[in-house]
């Protein structure tokens, strides 16, 4: 019964070996322990032996060619003997194996353009994230500068009280009157920092206090005795 050579594992980091030379011819007579061909693997050059005895009727690589490790080398088999039907094995399993090769290459090449998708995507989503907050933080500077800037007068007992808005509200939350806070702005404007820093005591005055003056006098008439 017809053997098949393949190429052995000569090395533990083997992944194929080239034919650097035959050293047997189809129609040879085979013996066990017989050199068959010069093998160059990725550490150096090897002998491949023959385990089996019969006639070489089949070489499947030439001279020069690299052969994937359990590759097909060739046939050893009786004089004679019909051989198509394990080369037609042999061919349907090279096609599959190309065929797996190819599918495995389309997979990786699917999985490695998802990854590229993934990462641009998450970068996008990075790029547009930053922006938007860049955006944020500009809008809120903006906006503390434009109230800052803005003075508003507010009426109460006929007077007048130059502050900014965020003065006004600071008052409102901390429950201070306005009208008792000293401004340090420019023209006496009130400003956030005079109500953050604001001590009712600093700022209570002591008025004199006027009592009326209450003058009498008094005054009888004399009424004779009857």
């Amino acid at each position: 019964m017809a053997e098949i050579i393949r190429m052995p594992k000569m090395s533990d980091t083997m992944e194929e070996g080239v034919i650097a030379g035959w050293l047997k011819k189809v129609g040879d007579d085979i013996k066990s322990g017989d050199i068959l061909a010069e093998v160059e693997t990725d550490k150096a050059t090897m002998e491949l032996e023959s385990y089996d005895d019969g006639i070489l009727l089949h070489i499947g690589v030439n001279d020069g060619d690299s052969v994937p490790v359990d590759g097909v080398i060739a046939i050893i088999g009786e004089k004679d003997e019909n051989i198509d039907e394990i080369l037609t094995e042999i061919a349907s399993e090279g096609n599959i194996s190309i065929i797996e090769e190819k599918k495995t290459q389309e997979t990786k090449d699917i999985v490695d353009e998802e990854k590229v998708e993934e990462v641009e995507e998450v970068e996008e989503v990075e790029e547009v994230e930053e922006v938007e907050e860049v955006e944020e933080v500009d809008k809120e500077k903006n906006s503390e500068s434009i109230i800052e800037e803005i003075d508003i007068n507010f009426p109460k007992d006929g007077l007048r009280i130059k502050a900014s808005p965020l003065a006004k509200k600071l008052a409102e939350e901390k429950g201070i009157d306005i009208l008792k806070v000293k401004g340090s702005g420019e023209g006496g404007r009130i400003i956030k920092e005079d109500i953050i820093n604001f001590k009712p005591s600093d700022n209570l005055q002591t008025e004199s206090i006027k009592l009326p003056q209450i003058h009498s006098s008094e005054s009888f008439d004399e009424v004779p005795r009857c």
